[in-house]
């Protein structure tokens, strides 16, 4: 069989055409396979997911931003928008820079003017090494969360946690780097 044009220019010829083999158990397991037409029942069920989600959406939309739950279905329905429309139909509240956002983030936290943005460490390997890494299949905790020789007024941490610290998102109030010396 060979089609012409398209994604694979010229087309695509096989000897004896292409075979399909289904293994599945259950109503609507093979569903969104490409050898066949979805079943009425299965596009009502897709149907009915589409609009529960989209229910919920609409819902969590207009608690949140103070607007009818009209408005957002009939007038905005779940369209993206540009800056300008987002703050028309007040989707946002303002548009930041980075420096301004982390500020106000602090803000939020309570942090004052005395905080530090601590950013984890990117291991660069290859990709064998990132598919093996403890990262994807889950941290291995640390011997011991703090030194055997604590600084008196002053959580110290082994090695091996700092470590820790370097690969996760965190959120710290003072020097981070104090806690690892």
């Amino acid at each position: 069989m060979a089609f012409d044009g398209g994604l694979l220019g010229e087309g695509v010829s096989t000897r004896g055409g292409i075979e399909q083999t289904i293994v599945s158990a259950g109503r609507g397991k093979d569903l969104g396979n490409p050898f066949r037409r979805p079943t009425p029942e299965e596009l009502d069920v897709l149907q009915r997911g589409v609009d529960s989600e989209y229910a919920a959406f609409v819902t969590h939309v207009a608690r949140n931003r103070g607007l009818d739950e009209a408005v957002v279905r009939d007038q905005m329905g779940a369209h993206i928008f540009g800056t300008a429309d987002a703050r028309t139909y007040k989707l946002i509240d303002d548009v930041k820079d980075r420096g301004a956002s982390l500020d106000a983030l602090a803000d939020l936290a309570k942090l004052g003017d005395d905080y530090q943005l601590v950013k984890p460490r990117v291991e660069q390997g290859g990709l064998l090494s990132t598919l093996l890494s403890t990262r994807w299949f889950g941290r291995q905790a640390p011997a011991s969360a703090a030194s055997s020789t604590p600084v008196p007024g002053r959580l110290r941490l082994d090695a091996a946690t700092c470590e820790s610290l370097l690969r996760a998102p965190l959120a710290y109030y003072g020097d981070a780097t104090l806690l690892c010396r």
